[in-house]
């Protein structure tokens, strides 16, 4: 059982998801130590992105270095659907995006501003973690 103590749904406005999810993954980079991203879940286009679903479509999981996940993020495509888990020894955090458009971000210790952007706060009890 995860130890997650909030949710909340990003807003995002005349911004991409994978701008918003770029800014989050590099924070938590740089502020936690040996992040891995643990991918469950993934409907993306691009090459790369592309590449990733197929993979993911077999195996059903994939743990990636998240310098690899950024270069999905930055590349020519979009994420239409992501279960991902940002994983460190002192760190875990929770992206599902849903639809192309519906970002919820669920963590143990709440992310500044300046990276979440506009949200609105989640009822955590919602997820069954």
């Amino acid at each position: 059982m995860l130890n997650m103590k909030w949710a909340i749904n990003l807003i995002l406005e005349n911004e991409t998801i994978e701008k918003r999810l770029v800014t989050i993954v590099e924070y938590v980079v740089k502020n936690h130590r040996n992040v891995k991203c643990q991918i469950d879940d993934l409907d993306a286009t691009g090459y790369l992105g592309n590449e990733l679903t197929k993979k993911l479509n077999q195996q059903h999981t994939a743990t990636l270095d998240c310098q690899h996940f950024l270069e999905i993020l930055n590349e020519d495509g979009q994420i239409f659907e992501l279960n991902m888990t940002l994983k460190s020894a002192d760190c875990t955090y929770l992206m599902i995006v849903r639809r192309g458009g519906d970002v919820d971000l669920i963590g143990h210790e709440l992310l500044p501003q300046s990276v979440v952007g506009r949200h609105k706060e989640l009822d955590i009890g919602l997820y069954n973690l």
